[in-house]
């Protein structure tokens, strides 16, 4: 029996080994799990009423087990004022996009829900205050997440250009053998 490869090579290993866990995806080591985070693309302006899609790609050298999100944006025309600013931070001082997503991932085809989400519904109720999932989801090695924005700002009143919007993904990047 060998050991683990640098790259969490678990094939070699036998089952009930020390250390060495398995999922859908095969035999992996914990010791070969690191905390990584995946951002979509910047979108650099969203209208009133446009929309925008963007993609993530995924590394094929390993797995990754989403945890949780959070969002970034600005509204065009404004400072997003945040604690240590200068002043104490308000919920006003705050943007809060209205924007709706809907995450597909494209190799299966399937959808993250069945119509589009208000983002602070998917990645906490603020920018940077993390939506942790009820249940990590396994992403497998090399596939592809479609994020599909849309602004419906016209509902709220405002008419808001948004600037700068991202998603993160945060989680265990699983790393796996090379063959």
């Amino acid at each position: 029996m060998r050991g683990m490869g640098r790259f969490g090579d678990a094939g070699q290993l036998q089952p009930g080994t020390p250390g060495l866990s398995q999922d859908q995806y095969g035999a992996y080591s914990k010791a070969n799990r690191f905390w990584f985070t995946y951002q979509t693309p910047n979108i650099a302006s969203l209208a009133a009423a446009a929309a925008a899609t963007n993609t993530i790609q995924f590394d094929n050298d390993s797995a990754f087990e989403w945890i949780k999100s959070t969002y970034s944006v600005d509204k065009a025309n404004a400072i997003t004022q945040l604690a240590g600013s200068g002043s104490a931070a308000t919920n006003n001082s705050i943007a809060v996009p209205f924007v709706t997503l809907q995450i597909q991932d494209t190799g299966q085809g399937s959808y993250y829900s069945n119509q589009p989400i208000p983002i602070y519904q998917l990645a906490g109720g603020s920018p940077g205050f993390p939506y942790v999932l009820p249940a990590p989801q396994i992403i497998a090695p090399n596939a592809s997440l479609q994020f599909n924005w849309l602004s419906y700002s016209t509902a709220g009143g405002g008419n808001e250009t948004y600037t700068n919007l991202r998603m993160q993904l945060h989680g265990w990047k699983i790393l796996r053998g090379a063959g």
